[in-house]
């Protein structure tokens, strides 16, 4: 018979949520969740390190835009998973993080208790939307779909549970009346004449711009559309990479770095801003603009972070647009002279690229950044740690798709790339998926192999391989000529790793040679390790 304990009701509540897949890692104060789910439908990932789980339900969320779970112990599982949680949080991107607790009456003691912190939930504020304690068994099914819900409302985000472990072994009677949220956006309302008074602004516009950022993901038809209704070119942010198709004759792509796009946006008479905080650009310049901006957010508070709004929408992105569109189509087509004025400013763009990568083995990434790309379907993930190739990548790897080119563009965590991959792979198994990871981002969450390899996952895993933070290293040489600290690795032979792991592993030198080597790994059932060795 099972036993209706605390830990029931945590599975037992996902499952009513339909929640198919956690991640985490069991320990002596979690084992009453464990156990319940030993006799559940939904499946659990095993990481190596909760760092590695946070990524993984990082990745699995960016990839179906639900929140990722993770289940951790208090104390030392609960640190391990802060940077993650992190990065999820800057992203805005929902999670929901279930800890356990050491038992109720030792709170706030000091005692020395194993896996004891003295106030947990001080060191999740600044990381989450809300952090709360269970303080009953009957509550834990309200908290947690509560939690799900708040993880998706208004500006998503992660939200933290812990349950203490007294409460997690209490038997119980049965479950709770529970309230399912089926985590649909509850989408304010807009103001008809607001809307029909940013269509006119955009209409009659010189030089106008769109901006989408990565709240922009469900509205790519919405934003296209607008686009070639008026002929308006589309900028995107690293966050809202493939909110519109790359190859489109209006989209500028992921260049707001590039002097060529600066311009263009700096002389812009309307800007129309979506989901975007409109933060610092890829060098930490801010976003100059001195137009008319029109903005559409989720958050209210988005309005004045960096520009302040002109005309300020707080709407859902997709719905909002969709009004825009009823007001834009005059039947003036501008697009003829807005294709050829992006296509000029692209061609403008790429001649700078030296400039802004003053890489000496620039040529080698390029290349085989054009060549990751034409062995990869159109459908598929490239998950990308803080790494040479990834910066290229943000402009140079055209994606079609939002959340296709998964890179940790604000936070900029490293060892991201490889257990983002992983969730991403569970949650989307038929499409594939590919590390893009510098030797020593790699490092820091390389155990995850492991994760790989034991769920028979494809994943092929590319290494840029500088025997170091070679980023960090041309900082140094430009600030410390001739000199450098704490910068190069002494690496293991990441060959013989893969053939350590059971599985394949080879170098290449070329674009010719990775594209032969990416499309064989694509067709394994497993992953595989290709590594470019750097001519540093």
């Amino acid at each position: 018979m099972i036993k209706r304990t605390g830990g029931y009701f945590v599975v037992k509540t996902l499952e009513l949520c339909g929640v198919d897949t956690v991640f985490g890692i069991p320990g002596l104060h979690n084992l009453e969740i464990y156990g319940a789910l030993l006799n559940s439908r939904i499946r659990h990932i095993t990481s190596r390190h909760e760092e590695g789980a946070g990524y993984m339900a990082y990745g699995y969320s960016r990839s179906t835009g639900k929140p990722g779970i993770i289940i951790v112990i208090s104390g030392p599982g609960l640190t391990n998973v802060l940077t993650p949680v992190a990065e999820a949080f800057h992203e805005s991107k929902p999670l929901v993080i279930i800890s356990s607790h050491i038992p109720t009456r030792f709170h706030g003691t000091r005692s020395g208790m194993l896996h004891e912190l003295n106030d947990s939930k001080s060191m999740l504020r600044s990381i989450t939307k809300e952090t709360r304690t269970v303080q009953s068994v009957e509550t834990i099914p309200l908290y947690i779909a509560e939690a799900r819900q708040l993880a998706v409302s208004g500006r998503p985000g992660p939200v933290h549970i812990e349950i203490p472990y007294d409460i997690l072994e209490q038997e119980a009677g049965s479950l709770p009346e529970l309230n399912i949220y089926d985590l649909s956006i509850q989408v304010p309302k807009t103001s008809h004449e607001q809307i029909k008074h940013a269509a006119g602004k955009l209409i009659s516009a010189n030089r106008p711009i769109i901006l989408a950022g990565g709240g922009a993901r469900n509205s790519g038809v919405q934003i296209t559309g607008l686009s070639e209704n008026i002929g308006i070119p589309v900028l995107l942010t690293p966050g809202g990479k493939g909110v519109m198709d790359e190859r489109h004759p209006l989209c500028l792509g992921v260049r707001q770095h590039f002097p060529a796009i600066r311009d263009y946006v700096r002389q812009a008479d309307i800007m129309l801003a979506v989901g975007t905080e409109m933060s610092e650009d890829f060098y930490g310049d801010p976003v100059s603009f001195n137009g008319t901006l029109i903005q559409i957010d989720m958050d209210p508070a988005g309005f004045e972070y960096n520009l302040r709004a002109d005309i300020a929408i707080h709407g859902d992105a997709a719905r909002t647009i969709d009004q825009l569109l009823t007001f834009t189509d005059t039947g003036d087509d501008k697009n003829p002279k807005n294709k050829d004025r992006v296509k000029k400013i692209i061609a403008r763009a790429n001649k700078e690229l030296i400039d802004i990568f003053p890489y000496e083995d620039l040529p080698l990434m390029v290349e085989m950044v054009h060549a990751i790309r034409a062995a990869l379907p159109e459908d598929a993930t490239i998950c990308a740690d803080s790494t040479q190739p990834a910066y290229v990548g943000i402009s140079e790897f055209p994606v079609y798709q939002p959340d296709s080119y998964i890179y940790p563009c604000g936070y900029g965590t490293l060892g991201l790339a490889l257990p983002a991959a992983i969730g991403s792979k569970i949650a989307h198994p038929d499409r594939a998926v590919c590390v893009l990871a510098g030797d020593g981002g790699f490092q820091f969450t390389m155990a995850e192999l492991g994760v790989a390899c034991q769920n028979s996952l494809c994943i092929p895993v590319i290494i840029w391989d500088n025997s170091g933070f070679g980023e960090i290293h041309t900082y140094e040489e430009e600030r410390f000529p001739g000199k450098k600290i704490a910068v190069d690795h002494q690496n293991p032979d990441f060959i013989k790793l893969a053939h350590a792991y059971g599985i394949e592993g080879e170098a290449v030198r070329n674009g010719e040679e990775m594209q032969l080597a990416l499309k064989t790994a694509l067709g394994k059932e497993c992953p595989s390790i290709i590594v470019v060795k750097a001519r540093k």
